[in-house]
């Protein structure tokens, strides 16, 4: 490991646990460290700079109540089983088509990249160009 103080945390640049100590100047927006994400009041995070001792490179982590994981880790085991459902009904509906272009959409958009899920939009536009 490396010198100094911190963390012991996953370091996303080295891809494994570090000592990582604070560093306020690794945020990209020089924002406050608490957050509430506008469009849920539930969904409250604090973020905090940090700097690997093995990389010496920063990055930011983001510390949530653990139901929100709880949560998102559900949503992801739930999105396979949407998709294999709207896949078997792609070809009696045009009206569902649309609805796949919407989502697939929706899902690849920029906001939504952090949901990494590129294993599910990938399949889908493969059946969805048959159609097109």
């Amino acid at each position: 490991m490396g010198k100094g103080g911190g963390t012991i945390i996953y370091c996303p640049h080295c891809k494994d646990v570090a000592v990582c100590a604070v560093d306020p100047n690794a945020k990209e927006n020089k924002s406050p460290q608490a957050k509430v994400y506008t469009k849920f009041d539930d969904l409250r995070f604090f973020q905090r700079g940090r700097k690997c001792n093995d990389c010496n490179k920063s990055f930011v982590t983001l510390e949530v109540d653990e139901k929100i994981i709880d949560e998102l880790i559900s949503y992801r085991e739930l999105i396979p089983k949407i998709f294999e459902k709207l896949k078997r009904q792609t070809s009696e509906s045009n009206n569902l088509y649309t609805t796949l272009i919407e989502i697939i959409n929706e899902l690849s958009s920029p906001a939504n990249a952090i949901l990494n899920i590129p294993e599910y939009v990938d399949p889908l536009e493969k059946i969805l160009s048959k159609y097109r």
